[in-house]
């Protein structure tokens, strides 16, 4: 029986992505885009010289800044807006409440401020951790059997090098949503966790209410998938200190 492997995070990174469909053309007009660039330099006490206006990449990235969080951990958001998708990704966030929140300070503008049609979205959360008890590497190979771990006579080729396993556990709701929960062994931490969460729907996110129930949607799927693979990743306290989740 394979024991519950608890896995603490040093390093996370956590995007979340709305595709614009159609394309959101308004962008492009004087009036919005500046009420949008003053929006954010309002919420986000940003300088004009913060925030980069770049046509040659108006898909994605049209308009750009980095906002940097006071306090520890160091942590920062790269947030960038275009005529078909907007993207914000957060660097070392202290909790999830503050992940949220801040992803909710973004998504807010954009929606009062370009009302655009958001038909995908996709979450990606990818965290390398502190393995306790057993560590990592003994944790995967305890529970993934491949056929030489069953069949002494199936032999690695010596020439592959080393093999390091990992699994995935996918939750697939319907045609338009599903989750992806990926360890594998972390090339940063020794003999640590490498986390990799992924979430996509195709639900309409139209207002903030859509919006939070979006997120929500995402811890839950994020903790529950941790359960079916036998992790409990901790989560960060206000105050640094880590705990089990409830």
């Amino acid at each position: 029986m394979v024991s519950i492997l608890t896995a603490k995070p040093v390093n996370v990174q956590a995007k979340f992505r709305g595709q614009f469909i159609p394309p959101n053309y308004s962008l492009f007009r004087v009036e919005i885009s500046t009420a949008l660039a003053a929006k954010l330099a309002e919420i986000f006490g940003l300088q004009s010289v913060n925030i980069v206006i770049n046509q040659s990449a108006s898909s994605t990235q049209y308009l750009y800044f980095r906002y940097f969080l006071q306090g520890e951990p160091f942590r920062y958001m790269d947030v960038s807006i275009g005529i078909d998708q907007a993207e914000v990704v957060f660097f070392n966030p202290a909790t999830i409440p503050e992940l949220m929140t801040e992803f909710e300070k973004v998504w807010k503008i954009i929606l009062e401020s370009l009302s655009p049609s958001i038909r995908q979205t996709y979450f990606e959360a990818t965290l390398h951790c502190e393995a306790d008890g057993v560590g990592a590497k003994a944790f995967l190979n305890q529970t993934v059997q491949l056929p030489w771990d069953a069949n002494q006579t199936v032999r690695v080729p010596s020439d592959i090098g080393e093999i390091h396993k990992g699994f995935s556990i996918t939750s697939q709701q319907n045609s338009s949503l599903s989750a992806r929960l990926s360890f594998d062994l972390s090339g940063s931490v020794k003999d640590g966790l490498y986390v990799v969460f992924a979430y996509f729907s195709m639900a309409t996110m139209a207002d903030m209410i859509a919006f939070s129930q979006l997120c929500h949607s995402i811890v839950v799927s994020y903790r529950r998938l941790q359960d079916l693979g036998s992790v409990q990743i901790l989560e960060r306290n206000t105050d640094g200190t880590y705990s089990k989740r409830n």
